[in-house]
């Protein structure tokens, strides 16, 4: 990827961001902040994808509502069942 390309997906990330306001919207945390779907668009949709195809993929999901910000904690929540139901998955013991 060439450096404009790359330059402009920094630009499109920071825009992002900006517009979900910069914050984990679970637990309100500021730093080590990701993008994420609301509803799964498939396994490892955006880690095949290069960052300027990743990003207007992002913007994409933004514009149709299903983008929200999200720490490493809180998106690791929602792999393991806890964010959509409240409660744990009945199949992972504690």
């Amino acid at each position: 990827m060439g450096a404009r390309q790359r330059e402009w997906a920094r630009r499109k990330r920071d825009e992002l961001y900006s517009l979900l306001g910069n914050v984990c919207n679970k637990c309100g945390a500021t730093e080590n902040l990701t993008l994420d779907c609301k509803i799964p668009c498939g396994p490892d949709h955006q880690r095949r994808m290069e960052w300027s195809a990743r990003m207007s993929f992002y913007t994409r999901q933004y514009e149709q509502g299903n983008l929200a910000l999200k720490c490493n904690k809180c998106n690791g929540t929602k792999s393991d069942g806890l964010e959509l139901t409240g409660e744990p998955k009945a199949d992972i013991p504690f």
